[in-house]
């Protein structure tokens, strides 16, 4: 008996050994404790098959570790495209300006409006044409009998409108021309007033009252005959035409405009 018990002491010895060396390398290779005890006490825990044991891991850290990786890679992708994105310029409203360019001073090109400043400098009887549809005097006004060469343009706007090379005497004292010298510099319409009808002109930016114009001119020069008030233009000598910004009318007048 006593013989048994010492037999039977040194198996449950070398077992609790054994037991413990398990154990402990179970804990090495990654499995807790916890796990290894109920591991060594029931073969049928999950973490051993017929070939062994397989090393234990711990699924939850793991995962942790994948999110956190995949994460970091996602963080170092969007850095990237970040790196590469060309700089977007936001306009900043509080420092917009608008910058206007003066527009070419040749003719057709030239800017011309009516304001205050040109209403201002015009004498009694230049108001009362242009703005008031007013009639000046015949025989009695600067340019019925005037010929020199140059340019007739609005007395307020400055606008294009008639040329020497075109002017011609009517006999009725008013300046008289056959054309206007930009047919977009004017503009026509019907006037019903003193008991007729007649064709009215004005010019087209700055709307003044320029006359009338009648088909009763000169047959080889188109029969027109723009019966102009003196009132309603200012004269643009030759030597004058580039400098006042209507060097595009020189070639009317040939070799004298080149002077």
């Amino acid at each position: 008996m006593l013989k048994f018990l010492l037999i039977a002491t040194a198996l449950f010895t070398l077992t609790s050994a054994a037991n413990a060396q398990t154990v402990k390398e179970n804990v090495e290779n990654g499995m807790p404790p916890e796990h290894s005890n109920k591991l060594n006490s029931s073969p049928k825990i999950y973490g051993t098959s017929n070939l062994g044991y397989v090393p234990y891991s711990n699924p939850e850290p793991e995962q942790q570790n994948l999110d956190q990786i995949t994460n970091d890679k996602k963080q170092s992708n969007i850095q990237e495209i970040k790196n590469n994105e060309e700089p977007v310029a936001v306009p900043d409203d509080s420092s917009t300006t608008t910058t206007i360019t003066p527009a070419p001073q040749n003719g057709s090109e030239k800017k011309y409006e009516k304001n205050e400043s040109s209403l201002k400098n015009l004498d009694d009887m230049q108001t009362n044409v242009t703005q008031h549809n007013g009639t000046e005097p015949a025989f009695n006004n600067a340019y019925w009998n005037f010929y020199r060469p140059g340019i007739y343009v609005d007395v307020v706007t400055g606008e294009p409108l008639f040329s020497s090379t075109d002017k011609y005497d009517a006999g009725n004292g008013w300046p008289s021309f056959h054309r206007p010298i930009n047919d977009n510099f004017v503009s026509t319409r019907a006037d019903n007033t003193l008991g007729m009808t007649r064709i009215e002109v004005r010019s087209k930016a700055g709307d003044s009252h320029l006359g009338h114009v009648f088909n009763d001119g000169p047959k080889d020069a188109g029969s027109q005959h723009y019966c102009i008030n003196s009132a309603a233009l200012r004269f643009v000598p030759v030597d004058e035409m580039k400098k006042q910004g209507y060097g595009e009318y020189l070639k009317l007048f040939g070799s004298a405009g080149g002077k």
